[in-house]
């Protein structure tokens, strides 16, 4: 969040591979703390997380609900992610 703010964009993406694993047991509440905290400085956000993992679970109703909102989603690739993030 800071370096949004150094680089003044309210726009994000982050790689799966800079999550820890506690992001996907949502039991942590890892995932939904981190959600709201971005949503609390309103940095728009898109998560690229391949489909294998999007389609576990639990962490698959969290994808669907979240990917209704307008300020944090979900996507299985870079390019989408781009483009939803590059269309608000």
């Amino acid at each position: 969040m800071s370096l949004c703010s150094e680089h003044e964009t309210d726009l994000l993406i982050i790689h799966h591979s800079a999550l820890t694993q506690d992001f996907f047991h949502l039991k942590t509440r890892v995932a939904g703390n981190m959600i709201q905290k971005l949503l609390n400085y309103g940095i728009r956000t898109a998560i690229i997380i391949p489909e294998e993992i999007i389609g576990k679970g639990r962490f698959k109703e969290m994808t669907i609900e979240t990917n209704n909102g307008q300020h944090f989603r979900i996507y299985d690739n870079k390019k989408e992610a781009e483009n939803w993030l590059q269309n608000i």
